[in-house]
């Protein structure tokens, strides 16, 4: 009599080794009506030559990416798609018992800011930050209105890696627009650092120099 104990005996076409995961963006900024993604998978074992992830906000099923023997696959997103959390759940698979990631992509719509100045003559020097966002109704970019930003500063001339700090902080009005009036004792160069907003991703503007 033969006894074998602790010993898992793997049989041709089983799934107990499987398991795949799927590497969806973490987030997504929508600023057109239509955009495309790819994703990828890596599987481990036996995994599936036929899986489908569904991206769900809630119960409401938004984007789908299907793995048809390849480890890539091309979504779309649409702007009328809801914003908020897609949670990528399996749906399809011809391999049922392996393991599968459920990865979260945060959609939201996208943001841009412009910065210029102009020299005072006697005031020193007033910097304009323009900072639009995506309206997906209009299907265009439209000026975001109660923008929250931190002015951020860093001493000219600067590496392109060096730090900038927190210098003050703005609200954008109703046009989108922030103006400093500014007159540093040195070289100064200065940005704007918008907010990400419940449905907006924020964004941070070039540099833009201010002599003393």
């Amino acid at each position: 009599m033969l006894i074998v104990v602790g010993v898992s005996l793997l049989i041709p076409g089983s799934t107990e080794d499987a398991a795949c995961t799927l590497n969806a963006p973490a987030r997504i900024a929508v600023d057109q009506a239509e955009l495309e993604f790819t994703a990828t998978k890596v599987c481990t074992g036996r995994g599936p030559s036929d899986v489908t992830w569904t991206a769900a906000v809630g119960s409401t099923e938004t984007s789908e990416l299907r793995f048809r023997r390849t480890d890539s696959a091309v979504a779309q997103v649409f702007s009328n798609d809801p914003f908020g959390q897609w949670t990528w759940t399996v749906t399809r698979t011809d391999r049922s018992g392996a393991d599968y990631n459920a990865p979260v992509t945060e959609v939201r719509a996208g943001s841009t800011v412009t910065v210029a100045a102009a020299r005072q003559a006697s005031s020193g020097t007033e910097v304009t930050f323009q900072v639009n966002r995506y309206d997906p109704k209009a299907s265009a970019m439209v000026p975001w209105a109660g923008a929250t930003a931190t002015i951020e500063s860093r001493k000219a001339p600067a590496d392109d890696n060096a730090p900038f700090a927190p210098a003050g902080s703005a609200t954008s009005d109703g046009e989108g627009i922030v103006v400093l009036t500014l007159r540093p004792r040195v070289d100064t160069q200065y940005r704007a650092r918008f907010a990400d907003a419940a449905e907006v991703f924020g964004a941070t503007s070039d540099y833009v120099f201010v002599g003393r």
